[in-house]
């Protein structure tokens, strides 16, 4: 689970086959506050079970609709909804967050029996228990195809806005639903277009998730085939009318709903196999279904449990100025729920430039006050050249007025000393140290992906840079771009330590010195 940390509003979207669902949001302590929200129809044929096949339309109709909406946020999350994410569940020993990334890393193959560099894997804590006198985890892994996330980071740029992570719907109702819900044994079934995610909660604690590859879209195709109707028209007579039975009896539209709800009885029969005297007490309804008339009855009557859906939400705040209806909250479980312990979903190359912006932020930190510094330095001099100077023409027209020659000439070559200082004073501001922001730009282009700099210190044009690498081929490359640098010269490497880390890792501590002048734009 990569750490995410967003301040101030945020947009959170949620895409799928039939809508696109967008929120305007901020977490402040455990309070999500809510300023305005949009639900637009998807763009025919760019959403494939959470797949984007057309970023150009999806971006142009989300855009007109934030706008319309009155959105400001520059930052977006995506909590993506799809079949096609796996998940799976584990348990570990209790390890630091660090070291818990680390094994999932390792073992993510034998998790998933796919080409997993083809796959994000990433990870949540849903349980901390304690077994055989051992403290032990249970995380819930998600792995969520390359492409797909890449898409989404493409979408956001299309947007022009920045991605501040991509969460997915799983998670997303999870970590909602179980600020709402009592301690009981819980079943939560979420009914999206085209999936369906049974959740079963116990003491608030996520105990078994599933993705069933069923949901609203085999009633709606029924009613289509049915009424011969178009599909917004067959789901709006199911929102209206009561087509559905109480139970399943051979009616065709009722029928079609057998393999999605006999899932979710497998899987409830499943769980209490497994978990001897844990009865579900209740089964809470979310998502696309609740609109659906009779659906409810149904699912009660099939699972013989209460059904019932999520009215009021705990922790969630509608801002009065905006007017958004607390009703309506219903509809965006998963854009709330994104904003809470999120996944991250972040490929290998942009979670490098991510960290690297981190290290070098420091040093474009020192670069730009050295540049304030510099400004005051010449300014100043400058200031008082061009009054030594005006002071010096003046003296000079005085010499040839007066008569007191010699004292007026005694003051003109004062001036001129003052003058001649203050000039040396500017030459002296102006030094090797003006190149450092091209310098930062080469390191930030060119340093291999695994050096990471620790300190670096500039003086007159001399640099001596701290860092580690994690081999010395890598060193041997820093080294060999620093030397084929235009600008830079005498590079030297005092000295390079070997040890390793807590992970048994080994770890290259290193330094290196030069000097730089004179860098050209193109270095």
């Amino acid at each position: 689970m990569a750490f995410v940390k967003v301040k101030g509003k945020l947009i959170s979207a949620v895409l799928n086959n039939e809508f696109i669902k967008m929120m305007e949001v901020s977490l402040v302590g455990k309070q999500i506050h809510v300023y305005r929200a949009v639900t637009i129809e998807t763009p025919k044929d760019c959403v494939n079970d959470g797949i984007l096949t057309d970023l150009d339309k999806i971006a142009k109709a989300m855009q007109n609709a934030m706008l319309e909406k009155g959105f400001e946020s520059s930052n977006i999350c995506f909590s993506v909804s799809s079949t096609k994410i796996a998940t799976k569940e584990i348990v570990i020993p209790n390890l630091p967050n660090t070291k818990i990334a680390k094994l999932v890393e390792a073992n993510a193959s034998e998790y998933f029996p796919v080409n997993i560099s083809d796959y994000i894997v990433e990870y949540s804590i849903v349980d901390r228990f304690n077994e055989d006198g051992a403290s032990k985890l249970k995380l819930m892994l998600a792995a969520l195809n390359l492409d797909t996330a890449k898409s989404y980071y493409e979408l956001a740029k299309k947007l022009g806005l920045n991605l501040s992570y991509i969460d997915y719907t799983g998670n997303s109702a999870y970590q909602l639903v179980k600020h709402q819900i009592n301690s009981d044994c819980n079943l939560v079934v979420e009914i999206e277009n085209d999936g369906t995610v049974v959740n079963i909660f116990k003491n608030n604690v996520l105990k078994l998730q599933r993705i069933i590859p069923y949901g609203k879209s085999l009633l709606v195709d029924a009613v289509m085939e049915e009424f011969d109707l178009t599909y917004e028209a067959a789901l709006l007579k199911l929102q209206n009318e009561e087509l559905l039975q109480s139970e399943f009896d051979g009616d065709a539209i009722t029928e079609s709903l057998r393999y999605l709800i006999g899932n979710i009885n497998r899987i409830m029969d499943y769980y209490t196999s497994r978990n001897k005297g844990d009865e579900i007490a209740k089964a809470y309804v979310l998502g696309n279904a609740i609109t659906i008339k009779g659906f409810n009855e149904l699912l009660s009557n099939e699972i013989k449990k209460e059904v019932t859906n999520l009215v009021d939400l705990n922790n969630v705040i509608c801002d009065k100025k905006t007017a958004f209806e607390k009703r309506r909250l219903n509809s965006y479980l998963n854009n709330l729920g994104a904003l809470i312990e999120p996944v991250n979903f972040i490929p290998k190359d942009i979670e490098k430039e991510v960290v690297l912006r981190g290290e070098l932020k420091p040093f474009k930190l020192i670069l730009g006050l050295s540049i304030i510094v510099t400004a005051v330095l010449i300014i100043y001099p400058l200031t008082k050249n061009f009054y030594l100077v005006q002071k010096e023409k003046n003296l000079n027209k005085s010499i040839s007025q007066k008569s007191e020659i010699s004292e007026i000439v005694n003051e003109y070559y004062d001036a001129k000393d003052a003058y001649l200082d203050a000039k040396a004073f500017k030459n002296l501001t102006v030094s090797s140290d003006d190149e450092l922001e091209k310098l930062v730009s080469i390191l930030e282009k060119n340093l291999p992906a695994d050096v990471v700099i620790k300190n670096m210190t500039v003086s007159n044009g001399y640099v001596t840079i701290s860092a580690t690498a994690s081999s010395k081929l890598s060193i041997a490359a820093m080294i060999t771009q620093l030397t084929n640098t235009s600008g830079i010269s005498n590079v030297e490497l005092p000295s390079i330590q070997e040890s390793k880390n807590s992970l048994e890792t080994i770890v290259l501590s290193f330094s290196v010195s030069f000097n730089f002048s004179d860098l050209s734009d193109e270095s």
